[in-house]
């Protein structure tokens, strides 16, 4: 009887198990603007986040570049990036480039991609050429 009990428990736990996603790495992108992406696990479905974006200069057009870290958690493949917005002025009125808060949206598509949107209030971190919208390839995806 032990042993089925047992069996049951390990069949029970295998899901559980297979369904946990781990999303560490580095992400890059492949097109467009320069992104970089780097997730460090500091607990189930939490991470640190470091997000970079470059626009390289060309011709007389200026680049730009800049980036941004913080905490996130993953849940069902979302997860919303929110900073303090060190440009917000408050005697201005709100708006999407004087927000509280730099938000940005990631959403987990499949193993290896991750689909980056900035939602408001980051031109603080990283110029008015720039922005942290783009989709990034986790390095992995190729072997």
């Amino acid at each position: 009887m032990r042993k089925i009990h047992l069996l049951t428990f390990s069949l029970l736990l295998i899901p559980a198990l297979a369904h946990a996603q781990d999303y560490q790495g580095l992400y890059t992108s492949e097109t467009g603007q320069s992104l970089q992406l780097s997730l460090s696990s500091t607990g189930p479905d939490s991470y640190d986040l470091d997000l970079s974006t470059t626009v390289a200069m060309v011709g007389n057009q200026p680049g730009c570049g800049g980036s941004i870290s913080g905490p996130i958690t993953i849940t069902d493949n979302q997860a919303l990036l929110q900073v303090a917005n060190e440009g917000y002025d408050p005697a201005s009125p709100i708006s999407l480039s004087n927000a509280k808060l730099c938000e940005i949206s990631l959403s987990f598509d499949g193993e290896y991609t991750v689909q980056l949107e900035e939602l408001g209030g980051c031109g603080y971190y990283h110029g008015a050429a720039c922005s942290f919208t783009g989709a990034v390839i986790h390095d992995a995806a190729g072997l």
